[in-house]
């Protein structure tokens, strides 16, 4: 090929070398998800995500019906925040269901659908023994629970359930 007619060797070799790098820097950027769980209590319904690195995490509360929406940047769906879906119990006091989907590109998004009211925290923990970066959603009850109150109905459904 004579000079000046396309692009040398090393022309091309630089330009795939650095669509590489291009590519491979998106793919990093993308954090991933290694576990999901949920600790439904009467006090109040912990969700956690474990993932590869920290994630920022934005929160916006609706009403009528009660939602918390939960964006997390630089996050695509993948098959573990799906699970999520399946591992919300019926019986959970706080979560009526919740959906996962993909917000806009690098922006997951959960909207839980809520039985009530609740008063979200939402934080970070440190990688710390065997667990990851975590991202925690907490959800108490906006009207926190009598303790004497849930005595008496704890007693009163195992006074049915004895009679049953």
């Amino acid at each position: 090929m004579p000079e000046g007619a396309g692009p040398d060797r090393r022309t091309l070799l630089k330009l795939g070398a650095g669509a590489l790098l291009a590519l491979d820097v998106r793919v990093a950027s993308a954090s991933s998800i290694h576990a999901v769980r949920v600790w439904p209590a009467r006090d109040y319904t912990r969700v956690t995500l474990e993932l590869d690195r920290p994630l920022k995490s934005t929160q916006l509360q609706l009403s009528d019906p009660p939602r918390l929406v939960v964006d997390l940047e630089g996050l695509e769906i993948d098959l573990a925040l799906r699970d999520l879906v399946a591992k919300i119990q019926p019986d959970d006091p706080y979560i009526e269901r919740v959906r996962v989907g993909q917000n806009r590109p690098h922006v997951a998004r959960i909207v839980f659908d809520l039985k009530s009211e609740v008063l979200p925290q939402v934080f970070a923990l440190a990688p710390a023994g065997a667990y990851r970066h975590r991202l925690v959603i907490d959800l108490y009850p906006a009207v926190p629970i009598d303790p004497l109150q849930a005595l008496l109905d704890e007693a009163r459904t195992r006074e049915r359930e004895r009679l049953a």
